[in-house]
């Protein structure tokens, strides 16, 4: 620990950071979207570093010693809770550390029926733990079952929340309200700008949010199959159902994907969702067997408001089909 920290140090005094202006505030981001939203807030007040490559996996990321330098000389870390923040947070004097997606991990605006599901067998499990949750009559027994149940339910909730946060423009508005008063606080004497930033962002958000919910506007309660569950968010607001391949951020067991298969043959599901920084050979033979087709898109792409257009109208044109 104590090489890399001498090398991050030699890294900032031999000039890696010499084309950082003198009055912007170093800012680094895990993921490119964050650096997007930061730019659009701060403009010319920011000078923003983006640590996960374009198409690198962030949940196995390890940083280099020329990103442990630029941690070094930032003032505010952005980020979304991956494991590699958390493993450095403690390591870093930062003026701020923000986690964006924090105030996103009991979001709730969305309708329960949306929500991220593993397999039909789990929505049935769930289903019944919440009948059982109202009803009255049931003896003291079934009622500390029940209360075990709930508990069990709510972690299982948890274990498969969707980290994506960004992926619901209203949910990046709020994260970008975060990112303003930050970026305020830190930086008082550009507050205006940083106001009248966020106003643009948001009235940018606002329209890509109506662009979406009409093209999505037929498609209620219709589902899709991704291999990584990064659509959660989208498919929530959307009023969309997202089933992942992927359980607990593992390959599924031969009987979870016959389940899967099982469920997604029964409901008609013909639609695939990947991403490049996962392997797409399972999810191409899971929709040959389907007989469907497979849409390509990057919720970690740099082009946020591009993106998530596409994304909707490939997902709207590919569930449309009989």
């Amino acid at each position: 620990m104590l090489r890399w920290l001498v090398l991050a140090s030699s890294l900032i005094s031999t000039g890696v950071f010499a084309a950082t202006s003198s009055t912007a505030l170093p800012v680094v981001v895990s993921v490119a979207p964050l650096q997007t939203f930061v730019e659009a807030i701060g403009g010319d007040h920011v000078q923003v570093s983006t640590l996960v490559p374009s198409g690198r996996d962030p949940h196995f990321f390890s940083l280099t010693p020329k990103q442990i330098a630029t941690l070094h000389h930032a003032r505010l870390f952005v980020g979304v809770g991956l494991n590699f923040e958390a493993n450095w947070r403690d390591k870093l004097s930062l003026d701020a550390w923000l986690n964006l997606c924090q105030a996103h991990q009991a979001h709730d605006d969305a309708p329960d029926s949306t929500t991220s599901t593993d397999t039909e067998e789990k929505t049935k499990s769930e289903a019944e733990n919440e009948a059982a949750h109202h009803d009255e009559k049931q003896d003291e027994k079934q009622n500390e079952k029940q209360a075990a149940h709930s508990h069990h339910e709510h972690h299982e909730h948890h274990h498969h929340e969707d980290p994506h946060c960004w992926t619901d423009p209203l949910q990046a508005l709020e994260m970008g309200e975060r990112l303003r008063d930050q970026l305020s606080d830190m930086d008082p004497a550009h507050r205006q700008d940083y106001h009248e930033g966020f106003d643009a962002f948001a009235d940018s958000l606002r329209d890509l949010d109506a662009r979406i919910r009409a093209i999505t506007a037929p498609l209620s309660q219709r589902r899709f199959l991704v291999f990584h569950p990064s659509w959660g968010a989208f498919a929530n607001r959307y009023a969309l159902v997202q089933t992942s391949v992927e359980q607990d951020g593992k390959m599924p067991s031969t009987r979870a994907l016959a389940q899967l298969l099982e469920a997604a043959k029964r409901d008609g599901v013909r639609v695939m969702v990947v991403q490049p920084q996962f392997n797409t050979q399972l999810a191409i033979q899971i929709i040959k067997t389907l007989k469907g087709s497979v849409i390509h898109a990057d919720p970690l792409a740099s082009d946020y408001f591009g993106t998530l257009h596409d994304f909707a109208h490939a997902l709207a044109t590919q569930l449309a089909k009989p």
